[in-house]
């Protein structure tokens, strides 16, 4: 049994997503050849200048470079401020679907299904820092930062 994973970890300072690396995470592969490949390689995102109001979208494709087919996991944590991470907006999509949508702050761990072998997934990130209002409640997020990691997994199956 092979395991594998991919992960990404993300900075956000005041209205800024500094870093997001894909990381692959855990394979379980009961014949051994499970492996997931990510394209590019470094932070997923690199955003110090994102201001209030603004957004930024990436994308990361995750190929199953193994000769089984996978049963495919998406998970992420946060470390940092708490209150930017809940003002931050994220989604997470694939093709048409969405995995997830709102702050970055509660997303978590998401079932993304089968993944054949040699068969490939691109993930599309859309990142927001939405106005609270007024800058009297949008300033106290300068100076804050916040770091996302994202992480996929697989289950030979």
């Amino acid at each position: 049994m092979t395991r594998s994973r991919l992960s990404s970890a993300a900075a956000v300072t005041a209205a800024a997503l500094v870093a997001a690396h894909p990381v692959l995470g855990n394979v379980f592969e009961p014949h051994g050849s499970a492996r997931l490949v990510r394209s590019g390689s470094g932070p997923l995102f690199d955003l110090r200048a994102l201001a209030i109001g603004g957004g930024a979208t990436r994308s990361v494709a995750i190929r199953n470079a193994g000769r089984w087919p996978v049963l495919m996991r998406f998970s992420a944590s946060t470390l940092g401020s708490a209150s930017l991470a809940t003002r931050l907006r994220i989604r997470v999509s694939i093709g048409r679907k969405t995995v997830y949508s709102g702050p970055l702050a509660t997303l978590r761990s998401r079932a993304l299904g089968r993944l054949s072998a040699g068969a490939r997934s691109t993930y599309v990130f859309r990142v927001s820092l939405p106005t609270a209002g007024s800058p009297a409640l949008d300033n106290p997020l300068q100076g804050t930062r916040v770091t996302a990691r994202f992480t996929w997994s697989a289950v030979g199956g």
